[in-house]
């Protein structure tokens, strides 16, 4: 599973020159000021994330150009 969550982050760090990309269909973790965040969706753009998508219901109206579907595998942006 650690393996999988490192390949999705690799992938969704890759392609810089992109518009936003938005990775959805994950079961994101991260922190903030020492508490955990979970996240079910990312978008990206440049390098840097943009936003965290809490709820499924607010993935439908990402304006990202590029989606991919992370099938469910844990991603922890550094």
């Amino acid at each position: 599973m650690l393996k999988t969550g490192f390949a999705l982050l690799l992938i969704c760090l890759a392609n810089f020159s992109q518009a936003a990309t938005l990775v959805y269909n994950v079961q994101g973790y991260t922190m903030d000021q020492g508490r955990r965040v979970s996240f079910v969706a990312l978008e990206y753009e440049d390098g840097v994330i943009t936003r965290l998508h809490h709820s499924a219901d607010t993935v439908v109206g990402s304006a990202a150009t590029e989606r991919i579907d992370g099938e469910g595998a844990t991603c922890c942006p550094a």
